[in-house]
């Protein structure tokens, strides 16, 4: 028996380990090994960094690309007491801080600051430089002026009383009204630290403050007006009491006014303040007076019904009603007059009201700046927005200037506290209000400044929580027992229900319609179905299918065949085409959707997080393209922000929020022309005779109108041509402007325009210095071929056998060509092909045993001239031999098993097998 050496073993197992893991290597690995070499090469880095750039393309697709232009938010809440200095008013805010109001447009007062003390801030007083607060929970408040009128700093916070109510400044003292403390005196000498002094008395609720030298005036609406003795204010002393309901009081000299609730004007001489006179009075009923300021004998009141009145107290025994200005908003408090022109009232909306009082005979609503809270629903009539809210009224407001709406009416439902309504839905010149506890009511809206009730529909439905009208026909869905209400309302006076269906258990609040399918579905937790019903025959509705995604949903909207879906945190995209197997398309996680609206391809958003947003769904519904976004309503900017309802009307964006109010945005058109995110041209360094290609890649919201190439050779005249889109890349332009001759200098530029309205249009010149690139002399070099080999190396007659090689050249490749003869015969050429223009392969059937096959390569470059080279070996030709393959020696027969492992197996038995032969021999 021969003797096998032990290194002849290591070595034949190594050999065999190279060959069994080389046979089973995917030919695509050596493709991607060869890319790797390729980075050290220079045209291959110029191919990656245009990748690179392809790529920011994509990125940028998901980049806002229109401005979603903020205009104006009114929060809700209670303005409570105004004070002004300056250019601005500070305002005290029952539910939203102190807000500060910019008045340099006299008319039209705009929003600086909101500061949010996190309570109720319910009375303001201004001794500059320093603001007084008081806030409910917090006590004394002082503010900075000095550095910037509308950004006071906090300085200083004395929280000992809990349950302030209206505070008056007087020399170094400030007297604090409190519910629980009565009287509250502070030294405030020095700001940063005031001092409590004393306290004295009780009150029930007290409403304001005022002083006349030693002496104090305190309202209260239950108890009258209680008069101090403040002469020594760490010991104030109880003077008197006069019994009424006061809201308000104010004293000028010896003389003091009283608004009372009980609709009467009070006017008391207080020479004596031990023993005060009452030496007038106004009384009208239902006037309900809560706010009063005097000026120049002019006594200007507000009062609960939405209307401010002046009256003449030059005669102090006999108050003349000089005129009236109905504000158009109820619960209206504190006011001031500035410059003897317009008067400031704090609206019960949480904003501001303006009236030119420069007329006292008069007075002229100007604007109202308010802050309504609690939308539930929004829509548009002509130039109003109609809005419904949780107090169960609808406001209409002109919103010609969106910057600056004016309420111009009320719909008022007096249906008392906690009568919400659920929907609003705006059809011709009716308005159908969806209320939580009467059905619907259907109103005539022709005339806005005047909506009158003109129908109604309850049946035994009365929680209608979403409604959708079509030509007086009203889809229903009451969330009392799950059903679809179809309704007929083309008679508003006498509307009729045509047909209903149950159709869930679950309480159902949404609806939506595409064609003759209605959706229903319900945002309350623990219910999470959506219903599919066929409406086209309205007597007879049919469900066709039920969805649930098991998730609790929020609000849903059907646009084509496709449904965008808010879930708790995820925005879902479905695919409903196949209503009875819906699939899911896309999920957007952390992103948590309130509502959607949809209109001329554009998806509107409300997020939680990210306020409201802008999405182009025209091209493909579910690959949402983000052109627009304001984060003004998300978390950044003051919290969770519950936007229940959106609307859109041509450009404008109406928002209603629980949190927020009502907001106003514009999208605004296309001002932006196109961006160029590259300019080149093709090859880099072009030889004569050479083709040129010039490429423009270019992102704009709108797409690209036209691109516009104007090329010159050696400064003669400009030549004109239209650059054509990629096929396959949208944002690619590209023109072939043909070959020049040697060291001619070609110089070029685009204009471009995009699809917007506007037409934006640029040009892209380098800067007036232009793009530009010189011909070199012709191309002399040949390409080169290296690293040939075939794979597998020893191939057998089941093999396939690819032949590869790396082309390179200066100018480009224009072929590589593969001849092979088989066993002497003739050349047969073969073409070669490159999925990276680097490595060129080509892939041989299988061939017979015994085949002795020689090859070689040629490759042609792209020059005017073309420049070729072969590599054939040094003439000796590449070559191999096809053995017989392993399969074809073995016979077998019913007694013969043949056994099969993987190679690496086969590799680990023979070590072990050989090893031990080793083994053995030592013994």
């Amino acid at each position: 028996m021969k003797t096998i050496k032990k290194n002849q073993i290591y070595k034949l197992i190594a050999l065999s380990f190279i060959f069994v893991i080389g046979s089973n290597l995917n030919n695509n690995l050596l493709d991607e090994t060869s890319k790797l070499v390729k980075l050290t090469d220079g045209a291959s880095m110029e191919q990656d960094k245009t990748t690179i750039k392809l790529q920011d393309i994509e990125k940028q697709k998901n980049a806002p690309k229109r401005e979603l232009n903020h205009l104006s938010t009114y929060y809700k809440g209670t303005t409570i007491s105004i004070e002004q200095y300056g250019n601005y008013i500070y305002a005290a805010n029952d539910a939203r801080g102190l807000t500060i109001f910019n008045i340099e447009n006299e008319i039209h007062p705009t929003i600086s600051n909101e500061l949010d003390f996190d309570g109720r801030v319910l009375d303001v007083k201004i001794d500059y430089p320093y603001a007084y607060l008081v806030v409910d929970g917090k006590g004394l408040i002082v503010l900075d002026m000095s550095t910037d009128l509308a950004n006071p700093q906090l300085i200083a916070s004395e929280s000992s009383l809990q349950r302030p109510t209206s505070i008056y400044l007087n020399d170094s003292y400030a007297y604090i009204t409190d519910v629980n403390k009565g009287l509250c005196v502070y030294d405030i000498s020095d700001p940063q630290y005031p001092e409590f002094l004393a306290m004295t008395s009780n009150f029930e609720f007290p409403q304001s403050i005022t002083g006349e030298g030693s002496t104090i005036f305190a309202a209260d609406q239950n108890l009258g007006v209680k008069i101090f003795d403040v002469s020594n204010p760490s010991s104030p002393a109880l003077l008197a009491t006069y019994n009424c309901y006061a809201c308000d009081v104010i004293a000028d000299n010896d003389i003091v006014y009283i608004a009372d609730r009980q609709d009467h004007l009070i006017i008391l001489d207080c020479t004596n303040p031990s023993n005060p006179v009452k030496i007038g009075e106004y009384s009208e009923p239902y006037a309900g007076m809560t706010g009063l300021y005097l000026e120049n004998q002019i006594l200007y009141v507000t009062c609960t019904y939405m209307d401010m009145r002046l009256f003449n107290v030059s005669v102090l025994s006999n108050p003349t009603l000089i005129s009236s200005c109905n504000v158009k908003y109820n619960r209206i408090n504190d006011l001031i007059v500035y410059n003897q022109q317009f008067a400031y009232i704090a609206g019960g909306g949480g904003g501001l009201i303006t009236v030119n009082v420069t007329d006292i005979y008069n007075p002229e609503l100007l604007d109202i700046t308010t802050q309504w809270g609690w939308i539930t629903d929004i829509s548009t009539y002509k130039s109003n927005v109609v809005v419904a809210n949780g107090e169960g009224d609808i406001t209409f407001i002109d919103v010609i200037n969106p910057s600056s709406p004016k309420i111009i009416s009320q719909y008022l439902t007096n249906e008392g506290m906690y009568r919400e309504i659920f929907a609003l839905e705006v059809e011709d010149d009716r308005a159908y209000i969806a209320k939580s506890w009467d059905g619907i009511d259907i109103l005539n809206i022709t005339d806005p400044l005047s909506p009158n009730k003109i129908g109604q529909f309850v049946g035994t439905h009365k929680r209608i929580k979403d409604i959708v009208v079509e030509n007086g026909i009203g889809f229903l869905v009451s969330d009392e027992d799950g059903k679809l209400l179809i309704v007929n309302m083309t008679e508003p006076t006498t509307p009729y229900e045509i047909s209903s269906i149950s159709v869930s258990s679950a309480i159902l609040t949404d609806i939506d319609k595409y064609g003759d399918i209605v959706v229903l579905g319900s945002r309350y937790y623990d219910y999470n179905e959506l219903v599919f019903v066929n409406v086209s025959d309205l007597y007879n509705p049919q469900v066709l299918s039920y969805f649930s995604d098991n998730e609790n949903t929020l609000n849903f909207k059907i646009v084509g065949n496709y449904l965008y879906l808010a879930c708790g945190s995820s925005f879902k995209v479905f695919d409903i085409s196949n209503i009875t197997s819906i699939m899911k398309l896309k999920e957007f996680t952390d992103y948590y959707p309130s509502n959607f609206y949809y209109k001329n391809g554009l998806l509107y958003v409300t997020s939680f997080r990210y306020g409201l947003e802008v999405f182009n769904v025209t091209v493909d519904p579910s690959n949402l393209e983000k052109i627009a976004s304001s984060n003004s309503l998300g978390w950044e900017y003051g919290g969770y922000a519950q936007c229940d309802t959106i609307f859109v009307n041509n450009s404008m964006v109406y928002v209603g929020s629980k949190t927020f109010g009502l907001s106003i945005f514009e999208l605004l058109p296309d001002s932006t022309p196109p961006e160029l995110v590259e300019i080149t041209h093709s090859p880099a360094d072009p030889f004569e005779g050479q083709n040129v290609t010039i490429l423009a890649y270019l992102e704009d919201a709108s797409g690209i109108a036209s691109v516009t190439l104007y090329y010159r050779v050696d400064g003669s005249a400009w030549n004109e041509a239209q650059m054509e889109v990629d096929s396959q890349i949208q944002n690619k332009f590209t023109k072939n402007i043909g070959s020049f001759l040697a060291n001619e200098k070609i110089d070029y530029y685009i204009t471009c325009a995009d699809n917007s309205e506007n037409s934006n249009t640029i040009t892209y010149d380098n800067d007036g210095l232009y793009y530009s690139f010189t011909v070199l002399e012709p191309d002399t070099q040949k390409p080169t071929i290296q690293n040939v080999f075939h794979s597998p190396s020893n191939p057998t007659s089941q093999d396939y056998v690819k032949i590869s090689a790396e082309v390179t050249d200066n100018v480009g490749i224009a072929s590589v060509t593969l001849y092979i003869r088989i066993n002497g015969g003739a050349w047969d050429a073969k073409s070669m092909s490159s999925s990276d223009g680097y490595l060129y392969t080509k892939t041989l059937s299988p061939l017979d045993a015994g085949d002795y096959v020689e090859y070689y390569i040629k490759a042609v470059d792209i020059a005017a001239n073309p420049n070729e080279a072969i590599a054939d070996n040094n003439g000796n030709y590449y070559s191999f031999e096809v053995v017989e393959s392993q399969d074809e020696n073995t016979t077998s027969n019913d007694n013969t098993m043949i056994l099969s492992f993987h190679p690496l197996i086969t590799i680990t038995i023979l070590s072990f097998f050989s090893l031990a032969v080793l083994k053995r021999k030592k013994n």
